[in-house]
């Protein structure tokens, strides 16, 4: 009877053991959503399943393996963010790797955000992507943005001795990166910019490629639709260069032409591109190796995860960090898996090079590979590999955005000054020319604009202050009643005098404001004379040299020039200021060349956009644009600075654009007159009391919101103590 329980236990032990081995296995098992083009997956799972047989190869012998099991979803299917709500909710999905084109992977960081469910980009190259969630613990970048794909090609231009370049990209986020990057780069290496083709849909895209002249085109499409029907329409395309968009596998029979351009690829030495051609008997497509990378770091986070019970985002950012020797590349993970198991930190490297996220944000890999690639007869070929020179920055360039400066203007230190009347009264006229919540930084600007103006001596019977208002009251704003152009700033809103909704003030009535002619409708006006200085500042959208006023109307440079020539002529002022920051805004600078006593100062030249640069962490909203804040900031903190100096200091931290003066010689000597002539610094001048959080504060603020625990050495206009204090040099 003994000896039976025995062997009964025997084999209930062996039972339950075999029992348990699949779940044993199972709980090692990690789901992981791969999204991408339907048309795509046939390559894209062969690539998977190459990695995935690596991955598991390394575990050999390991207690505790890491498996990945992978579910596709197609990007373009119409569930896309309804399904992506459910993984992000399902804690059996590890991670998203995808999607592959910039506006679904928008689509899918915003519907992640919340969870902060780990998603992996592998070629989704959008600038402003990248930037919105580089704070977000859960986004990781394998490819860096369109900016570095952008200023490479057009780099290759310049060497290529081309002189004239014309850009055809599509309004959507993917294309933003490319309007946003073309003029600037051109500007910078010399080139002069032909066609700015934007396209909203395939009628706009037929008319561009009809204007076309033929000539050197950067073309970046949206979709492959649209690379179809621009290949369709073209006779040509030996002077068309394009973008990564270009480079798909599901392209293939569906173009006729031959076409070169740029994409992410493998690093070169990494030896992917040799094994790819030996395994397949062809050459990787645009993202197959950056996929490989995302289903090895997945699965390194996910072994880490199971070893120290860290979160997913945790354990990529401390695989991501680490520094410990060792030897792997994509293809023998062994040594990687092993040292994840011993405690150790390895240094990863993948197929497409090393890996090295910024150490800040983890939000993007700091150097990208680019294959020149060529398509011919249905085949894409690799004519040459690019990228960065890793000894000229530390840093990837979105990490680094405050460097992204360009070079500034020569301003005439000769020219002649004007004989002008005495001056008596200054008057300003403030406008925020958009009314939608997504351009939030453009109402929040101008009211900035209105309390700087208050600061120094100005009364609201001197400003008149146009914008929708809309702000404070919006259902998506975390903080009603309140609007920012910091996160921690103050509430620019309170105290404002609204004196015209945008929706109720009709374009054709700025004429009358300038004029001092005043109506029922419309009783607040600029009763000036030429006596007078008069500061206008507009912010807004501008396409070329249309600016938008509100939603349902818009407005030529040439209108403004008849605006303001008309109240040259009268006799409305005596010298006139106006910073203009709204994309291509030098165009309506250039268009008011000649009329006497008025200064243009810019964001951006002709052909380039100007940047939004402070983002509201938890609205995941633009807050103000870089030359509003770095004009305003400049005014606040250097009292009755020389125009050019004035210039120079904001054309210094106006990032990713060209900040431009325009008319000088009809104005007079920037090295001679000042900004005081415009914003009273006088220690008895402005608002000599200024309420703080807590009156008995014993810090120190600059008007821009920073903070100092002792008196700051630098000259400029602080609060301590809720009093304003000035600080001469």
């Amino acid at each position: 009877m003994a000896m039976m329980t025995v062997r009964l236990t025997i084999i209930m032990t062996c039972l339950f053991a075999l029992w348990l081995q699949p779940l044993q296995a199972a709980a090692g098992e990690r789901k992981v959503a791969v999204v991408m083009p339907e048309a795509q997956q046939e390559r894209w799972e062969r690539t998977a399943q190459w990695a995935l047989a690596g991955i598991d190869a390394a575990q050999t012998g390991l207690d505790r393996q890491v498996r990945l099991a992978i579910e596709w979803h197609d990007e373009d299917a119409a569930d896309l963010q309804t399904w992506l709500q459910q993984v992000a909710k399902d804690e059996s999905y590890a991670a998203v790797i995808g999607p592959t084109t910039s506006t679904a992977a928008r689509t899918a960081a915003s519907t992640l955000n919340a969870s902060k469910k780990t998603l992996i980009l592998p070629i989704a190259t959008s600038t402003e992507l990248q930037r919105i969630y580089a704070a977000s613990p859960n986004v990781f970048n394998l490819t860096e943005s369109d900016f570095t794909q952008c200023y490479l090609m057009m780099a290759g231009f310049l060497l290529d001795g081309k002189q004239k370049v014309s850009l055809l990209t599509s309004n959507d986020v993917y294309g933003q990166s490319f309007i946003d990057w073309f003029g600037y780069s051109a500007e910078e290496l010399g080139l002069t910019v032909g066609m700015l083709g934007v396209y909203r849909n395939e009628a706009e895209l037929r008319d561009y490629i009809r204007q076309w002249d033929g000539g050197t085109l950067l073309f970046a499409p949206g979709t492959e639709d649209d690379a179809v029907i621009f290949d369709q329409m073209v006779t040509q395309t030996d002077s068309v260069y394009c973008s990564d968009m270009m480079m798909s596998a599901s392209l293939i029979g569906r173009l006729s032409h031959t076409y070169r351009g740029l994409a992410p690829c493998a690093d070169p030495t990494s030896g992917f591109l040799d094994a790819y051609l030996q395994r397949f008997g062809e050459e990787p497509v645009n993202g197959e190796a950056h996929l490989y990378d995302a289903l090895c770091l997945t699965a390194y986070a996910a072994a880490l995860s199971e070893m120290t019970g860290l979160g997913m985002n945790d354990a990529i950012t401390t695989v991501l960090d680490g520094r410990d020797t060792c030897i792997a590349s994509w293809n023998d993970m062994t040594d990687v898996f092993s040292q994840l198991r011993a405690g150790a930190e390895p240094d990863i490297s993948g197929a497409t090079g090393s890996l090295d996220f910024d150490c800040r944000h983890h939000a993007a890999v700091l150097y990208s590979f680019y294959q020149k690639w060529h398509f011919e007869n249905g085949v894409y070929t690799t004519e040459g590999t690019y990228s960065r020179n890793r000894d000229d920055n530390d840093e990837a360039l979105l990490q680094l955005w405050d460097n992204i400066r360009g070079s500034q203007q020569q301003l005439n230190e000769q020219q002649e000054d004007f004989d002008y009347p005495e001056h008596r009264q200054n008057w300003a006229l403030v406008i925020g020319t958009s009314d939608t919540w997504n351009n939030y930084r453009h109402q929040a600007d101008a009211l900035a604009m209105y309390q700087v103006l208050k600061r120094h001596n100005y009364d609201d019977d001197h400003i008149i202050l146009i914008i929708e208002d809309n702000l404070a009251d919006d259902p998506h704003n975390l903080y009603p009643g309140v609007v920012h152009v910091r996160p921690d700033g103050e509430n620019v809103r309170e105290g404002a005098v609204v004196d015209y909704h945008l929706s109720d003030f009709p374009m054709g009535r700025l004429k009358d404001i300038l004029m001092g002619q005043q109506s029922e409708r419309y009783p607040e006006v600029i009763r000036s004379n030429n006596n007078d200085n008069i500061f206008i500042y507009w912010c807004g959208h501008a396409n070329g040299s249309v600016a938008a006023w509100g939603s349902n109307e818009t407005v030529e440079a040439e209108r403004v020039r008849q605006c303001l020539e008309a109240a040259a002529e009268a006799g409305k002022f005596r010298k006139m200021l106006i910073a203009v920051d709204a994309c291509y805004s030098g165009a309506i600078g250039e268009a008011c060349e000649g009329i006497p006593g008025v200064l243009f100062m810019t964001s951006a030249s002709p052909d380039e956009t100007s940047k939004a640069d402070v983002l509201d962490p938890d609205m995941l909203i633009w807050l103000s644009n870089g030359f509003t804040r770095a004009f305003q900031e400049t005014i606040d903190e250097q009292p009755d600075l020389r125009l050019r100096d004035l210039y120079l200091a904001v054309s210094r931290q106006t990032t990713g654009s060209h900040a431009k003066v325009y008319n000088e010689a009809h104005y007079g000597n920037l090295f001679h007159n000042t900004i005081g002539e415009f914003f009273d610094f006088s220690p008895s001048g402005g608002i000599n009391t200024v309420m703080t959080d807590k009156a008995d504060d014993l810090r120190w603020y600059s008007l821009s919101g920073m903070s100092w625990s002792n008196r700051p050495s630098s000259p400029g206009i602080y609060i301590h103590q809720g009093r304003k204090q000035i600080i001469w040099k």
